[in-house]
C-alpha cells in the first residue's frame, strides 16, 4: 500500500451507489457497461425503500473486494496551532462569554 499527498475524491467503497429521493420516489442509479446509467425508481414507501436497499445490497456482493466488510476511513488529523494568547486576550474572552451567560 503506498501514501498519497492528496485526499480521495470520496470515502466511498467501489459499490457505493447514488440513491437519492423526492416528495414521492426513491431513485438508484445503477452504472452502465457502456453509455448512460440506468435510473431505477421505487415507491417513497417502506415497501419502496426495501427494494431499494435490496438493490444496493446485490451491488456490495457483486462487486464488493475480497478483503471482506467496509472499514470506515479515518479523517487525517489537523494540527492544532500552538496556544499563544496573552493574558489580556484570555480575560477579555472571559468578559465576553459572562456578557453573554455563556460562563
Amino acid at each position: 500500500m503506498s501514501m498519497s499527498d492528496t485526499y480521495a475524491t470520496t470515502a466511498a467503497p467501489i459499490y457505493a451507489r447514488k440513491v437519492w429521493a423526492d416528495d414521492n420516489s426513491i431513485f438508484v442509479e445503477i452504472p452502465a457497461v457502456s453509455g448512460p446509467p440506468f435510473i431505477q425508481k421505487f415507491s417513497k414507501t417502506e415497501g419502496g425503500l426495501s427494494k431499494a436497499l435490496a438493490l444496493i445490497s446485490i451491488a456490495h456482493k457483486k462487486d464488493k473486494p475480497t478483503g471482506g466488510t467496509y472499514k470506515f476511513p479515518t479523517h487525517p488529523l489537523t494540527k492544532r496551532g500552538k496556544n499563544d494568547f496573552s493574558p489580556e486576550q484570555r480575560a477579555r474572552a472571559r468578559d465576553i462569554l459572562r456578557k453573554l451567560k455563556i460562563v
